[in-house]
């Protein structure tokens, strides 16, 4: 069973530990920059040129967690230059 969280503006903290293990398993373009400590420009730049992997729900550009793992594990860098 899963537990929800919540945290009224303005009233005390949350535990990071808990939403770190609720993360979503489908990222926002925001969420995607986050995890990959790229801005969200980055993000929609490197999805259009098809640098990263993304998908479309409905219209919107998502992306694939375990996508964005496995991008960093191994090693590659989302460039957006040549060198």
């Amino acid at each position: 069973m899963s537990r929800a969280f919540f945290v009224e503006p303005g009233r005390g903290s949350y535990d990071r530990r808990f939403a770190v293990a609720q993360q979503p398993d489908i990222l926002t373009p925001s969420e995607a920059a986050a995890f990959l400590r790229l801005s969200p420009a980055s993000i929609y730049s490197l999805a259009s040129r098809r640098r990263i992997p993304s998908v479309k729900v409905l219209g919107a550009l998502r992306f694939l967690r375990r996508d964005l793992e496995e991008l960093v594990k191994s090693g590659r860098r989302p460039a957006t230059h040549s060198g």
